[in-house]
């Protein structure tokens, strides 16, 4: 129900659950949208990536089976060097996700062409984001 705390995964293959409040639940029950902490952006969630939080734990990562490998979510992210055309690179696409494409002005093949050729970096590299 709205205002419960829970646990979420921000993205499918997301390795730990972080503490979020609960916004709404959709009427079919299929999707949650959460607050997560230290947030103020809504993130519409699947029910698979939301559980109750228990009282004293800690976010959990995932265990070595619940892991989704990198050739599941994308073939061109397995390294098996084949050629795989950027439109049949797979983007799994939210409100919210399309909401800030819409507000910078990215659409859905330059975002699957950045999967595909981009690099990973963190977002805030150290304590001082330097």
């Amino acid at each position: 129900k709205a205002g419960q705390q829970v646990e979420g995964r921000y993205q499918a293959r997301s390795l730990t659950w972080r503490h979020a409040r609960v916004v709404s639940i959709a009427p079919s029950r299929l999707s949650v949208t959460v607050v997560f902490d230290k947030f103020v952006d809504e993130v519409c969630l699947p029910i698979d990536r939301v559980r109750p939080v228990c009282a004293k734990s800690k976010p959990a990562a995932m265990s070595k089976q619940q892991r989704v490998p990198l050739s599941v979510i994308s073939p061109a992210l397995s390294g098996d060097g084949s050629s795989v055309a950027t439109s049949d690179i797979t983007l799994v696409s939210h409100d919210h996700g399309r909401e800030r494409r819409a507000e910078r002005g990215i659409d859905k093949h330059e975002l699957q062409e950045a999967i595909k050729r981009g690099r990973k970096e963190p977002a805030n590299p150290g304590r001082t984001g330097g």
